[in-house]
């Protein structure tokens, strides 16, 4: 069975505004489904999302000195 979260339970949970969670909704980061003309967002999304976010320290480092030109 799947698990849908509410943007407000996305909020709650990452501790992060509703509003962060609707820029990445609209910024199509968090793919969403809709059920009776409310969001939805399944775990899997979630789950997508972190992966592909999630940097380790040495790629956190080369990003930084890329971003600041080091």
């Amino acid at each position: 069975m799947k698990i849908y979260h509410t943007r407000k339970d996305v909020a709650e949970f990452y501790i992060i505004s509703v509003k962060t969670v609707d820029r990445l909704i609209r910024k199509l980061d968090i793919p969403i489904i809709r059920i009776g003309g409310q969001i939805r967002i399944p775990e899997t999304s979630l789950e997508f999302f972190i992966d592909n976010n999630s940097k380790t320290q040495n790629e956190r480092q080369e990003f930084i000195n890329n971003a600041i030109g080091g």
